[in-house]
């Protein structure tokens, strides 16, 4: 089950500007455990923004999750607008 709370903060991030590394930042510290994994993460963005796993997938290959696949510009450039118009229409 996902927590709620944190749920909360991280649309709140969003709203106050903060990038997708941010929120995966406060994700990792916020979890209660030592590292949280990609899916997890996946989950969070997922259930926070409406997102489908087809439009947040990208963010495993995320330079933020220490991958090579996107810099975080990439992942920023990706989901930042989708994320804003989800919770614009929130």
């Amino acid at each position: 089950m996902l927590d709620t709370t944190i749920i909360e903060q991280i649309r709140a991030l969003v709203l106050s500007g903060s990038d997708v590394p941010a929120i995966v930042g406060y994700l990792q510290q916020h979890s209660g455990k030592q590292r949280m994994n990609a899916f997890e993460i996946i989950r969070y963005f997922m259930e926070a923004f409406g997102l489908s796993l087809s439009e947040v997938r990208p963010l495993e290959g995320a330079a933020c999750l220490g991958n090579s696949a996107y810099s975080n510009a990439e992942i920023n450039a990706s989901l930042l607008p989708m994320i804003r118009e989800k919770l614009r229409r929130a």
